[in-house]
């Protein structure tokens, strides 16, 4: 009986070595996470921006009314949004789009500005090209703070090593 409760024991060493892989994964998740949302966010932007490049159809659409919307979340987030007419076909459609502040500021109430939408489905639509590269600001934002966590974590974890290795120096001589 005792024997088998010997044998059930981690040695020093195995405990060390199961912590050390904890370790390692704690500190490659924020990069994988950086990896993985980086790459999704990529994709669907891809897609929404790529579908309307490759099949949309442009016509010219009526800037009926904006408005700038401010969020009440810490720090506060604005957006500008825009109501805009249009024609899909022999019918009127009426929608809104989001847009960035300087399209926002550059247009006004009734011009007339290109836009583009599927025809299937004219609730995707665009008015402002500058959205494509805008909507990733974003995802580039989450993605730098994780990487920016992951080498953080890495310069810690080699502090703490390097200080494990000096006093353990300290000590053997």
């Amino acid at each position: 009986m005792g024997d088998a409760s010997r044998s059930d024991r981690k040695t020093p060493r195995q405990v060390g070595r199961a912590a050390s892989v904890e370790r390692r994964v704690f500190l490659v998740l924020p990069f994988v996470g950086a990896i993985l949302y980086g790459g999704w966010s990529l994709h669907r932007a891809d897609s929404y921006f790529g579908e309307l490049e490759s099949f949309g159809v442009e016509t010219q659409a009526t800037i009926i009314s904006k408005q700038i919307v401010r969020s009440n979340t810490k720090p506060a987030r604005t957006t500008y949004d825009m109501t805009v007419g249009f024609t899909v076909g022999d019918k009127m459609r009426r929608g809104h789009v989001r847009v960035t502040r300087r399209f926002f500021h550059d247009h006004a109430p009734p011009d007339r500005v290109p836009i583009r939408y599927l025809p299937d489905d004219p609730q995707v639509r665009w008015v402002d090209p500058a959205m494509q590269g805008h909507s990733m600001r974003g995802t580039l934002t989450i993605v730098g703070i994780l990487l920016f966590i992951g080498v953080a974590n890495l310069f810690i974890e080699g502090n703490r090593r390097g200080g494990i290795r000096r006093r353990t120096g300290e000590q053997g001589q």
